[in-house]
C-alpha cells in the first residue's frame, strides 16, 4: 500500500511511541493520539486506511467499540486488533466483530506490516 494512513490506538504511551516510530520507518503515515476520545474525533474528520487498536482500553472502551465507531466513517478500513490476551476465543470474537487480523502481544512491527499488506491485497 502506498503511504497508507494508520490510526493507532494504544493506551500504553511507550508501546504507542515505539509502534508509531517503527511503522513510520516502514513508510506509513501514523496518527497515534493519546486517548480513545481524541482518536474517535480524528476519525470523524480525517481519512484513514488502517486501524490498529489494542483490545483493552481505558474508560470503559475496547477495540470492539472503537472498530464499530470507526467503521461508521470508513466501512472498508483495514482493521487489526492487538492484545496480550489474544487467545482463540478473543480471536474468534474479533474476527466475528469485523477485524481483519488479530495479533498477540508482544509482537514485531513486521507482523503488523504483513497484516496490512495481506489485507490490502
Amino acid at each position: 500500500m502506498e503511504r497508507s494512513k494508520i490510526l493507532l490506538i494504544e493506551d500504553n504511551r511507550l508501546v504507542r511511541w515505539w509502534m508509531s516510530k517503527c511503522l513510520t520507518r516502514e513508510g506509513f503515515q501514523v496518527v497515534a493520539p493519546p486517548s480513545v476520545d481524541e482518536a474517535l474525533r480524528l476519525a470523524a474528520t480525517n481519512r484513514f486506511d488502517v486501524l490498529v487498536s489494542d483490545w483493552r482500553l481505558p474508560d470503559g472502551q475496547d477495540g470492539f467499540k472503537v472498530l464499530t465507531a470507526v467503521r461508521q466513517a470508513f466501512p472498508r478500513i483495514i482493521s487489526i486488533l492487538i492484545s496480550a490476551e489474544a487467545d482463540a476465543e478473543l480471536t474468534e470474537r474479533a474476527l466475528g466483530a469485523g477485524f481483519d487480523r488479530v495479533i498477540p502481544k508482544p509482537m514485531e512491527v513486521s507482523q503488523i506490516v504483513e497484516a496490512i499488506k495481506s489485507s490490502a491485497a
